[in-house]
């Protein structure tokens, strides 16, 4: 989640900037934010940029919190690209240790769940763990605007890595009312390649 805090010399906001970095600007997917009440608006102002409208104007010296989901595509890459049949497929991912921000950030903690406890590898800053399929990050104190602090997690994963090489959706609506929705998907695995 999102804690937003309005300095007390500040005026009445009725908007949170989220940006994302270059790198997951290039592999986002899907953006939405939300509170316990329901979706929040948002306006996408530029590539990576997105304008969340609060559900009411913050006052200066008060806060607000929020949760903000995003998927990511293509993020993860098979290391190493190729292996024998019988070895267990690893995978990389790189990102960043904090999260990219207009803003300063008081503090951040990451969770990070993989799909196995095996873990090879990660960019380790302090403080940071690894318990069972979960790395945490942080908690990291006072961020400054636009930081990044670059992270790789190499780990086990061998479930395929989907990708689509083609999506058809097709809308056919009667002149009765019916509507029907036909969709269909060439898939392949985009994991390591066999020698």
């Amino acid at each position: 989640g999102v804690r937003v805090h309005n300095p007390p010399a500040g005026s009445p906001q009725t908007k949170y900037r989220f940006v994302f970095d270059e790198l997951e600007t290039a592999h986002l997917a899907y953006f939405a934010a939300s509170t316990e009440e329901g979706e929040l608006a948002y306006v996408k102002s530029g590539p990576g940029t997105f304008d969340i409208v609060l559900p009411e104007a913050l006052s200066p010296d008060a806060s607000t919190d929020f949760r903000v989901h995003y998927s990511l595509i293509e993020a993860v890459t098979p290391y190493p690209a190729v292996m024998d049949q019988n070895e267990r497929q690893n995978t990389l991912f790189v990102g960043s240790h904090v999260m990219y921000s207009t803003y300063r950030t008081v503090v951040q903690q990451t969770r990070i769940e993989l799909p196995s406890t095996r873990v090879e590898d990660y960019t380790k800053r302090k403080p940071s763990k690894h318990s069972g399929k979960t790395i945490t990050l942080g908690p990291y104190q006072d961020i400054a605007p636009f930081s990044v602090s670059e992270m790789s997690v190499h780990f086990e994963n061998n479930h395929a890595l989907l990708r689509a090489a083609r999506v058809v959706r097709e809308v056919e609506v009667a002149h009765w009312g019916n509507i029907r929705v036909d969709e269909s998907y060439d898939l392949y695995n985009d994991g390591a390649t066999l020698r």
